[in-house]
């Protein structure tokens, strides 16, 4: 028990560095770095009691409204979300900013 709670402790501390590190002026330096990453992610938004699921590019955890969806979410479900990522907004906000 003690090493799992080490191990969230540690993990919160990383997720809220790279929370940070997107914060900072040098926003350009984070989107020349997510430039060439490739990858996906999925989320889950909640539109009218119904779960939606999106599939994020990697790339997108540099962009300014992506980022602030991200902090909403870890200011209404904390850092330990079990699972897929759930995100607190409409499917159109979400669909908005992948577009």
């Amino acid at each position: 028990m003690r090493n799992l709670l080490l191990l969230q402790h540690a993990v919160e501390k990383r997720v809220k560095r790279f929370l940070s590190i997107f914060r900072r002026p040098c926003i350009q330096h984070t989107e020349a770095w997510l430039e060439g990453v490739e990858g996906h992610f999925p989320v889950f938004v909640v539109d009218d009691g119904e779960p939606k699921k999106f599939i994020v590019p990697l790339r997108y955890l540099g962009h300014p409204p992506f980022l602030r969806l991200l902090e909403a979410a870890a200011e209404e479900f904390g850092f330990d979300q079990p699972g897929v990522l759930l995100i607190p907004c409409r499917a159109r906000e979400i669909q908005a900013i992948l577009l």
